[in-house]
Formats: C-alpha cells, structure tokens, sequence
C-alpha cells in the first residue's frame, strides 16, 4: 500500500511545475487536515451523544424512584 502511494505521488509531482508544488502540497495538506478534524467533530459527537444517553438513562432510573417513593409515602398518609 505505502510503495503504491509513494508511486502515485511521485507520478502527481512528476506531472507538476516546480512552482505547482508548493500549492498542491498545501491543498492535499488542507483536505487532510479538513477530514481529521471532520472524524475528531464526528468522534466528540457520538462520545458526547453515548455519555448523554447513559445520563438521561441514570436521570429518568432516579425519576421513577423518587415517583415511587412520593407513592409510597403518599399511600401511608392516606
């Protein structure tokens, strides 16, 4: 895989002028740098997305407890 691109990028830079280079460097840099940090905002969203769902999930465990404890004692009362 790594000699297959080392190929296709020799033969990228072989078809550029010497004063091409700088730019598409760049410009391969730039779309490399875009896509991480699309898949580190994809990461942070499904980890954010996991821990809110397990506390919504400890949030409502404890909702339903405290309703039934306010039944429990509302039943004693009566």
């Amino acid at each position: 895989m790594l000699f297959s691109l080392n190929i296709l990028v020799h033969a990228v830079l072989l078809d550029k002028k010497p004063d091409e280079v700088p730019m598409l460097v760049e410009s391969v840099l730039s779309k490399v740098m875009e896509e991480f940090e699309n898949r580190i905002t994809s990461q942070v969203e499904l980890d954010f997305r996991v821990v809110f769902d397990q506390e919504l999930g400890l949030i409502l465990k404890l909702r339903d407890m405290m309703i039934g404890w306010i039944h429990d004692r509302v039943s004693e009362l009566l």
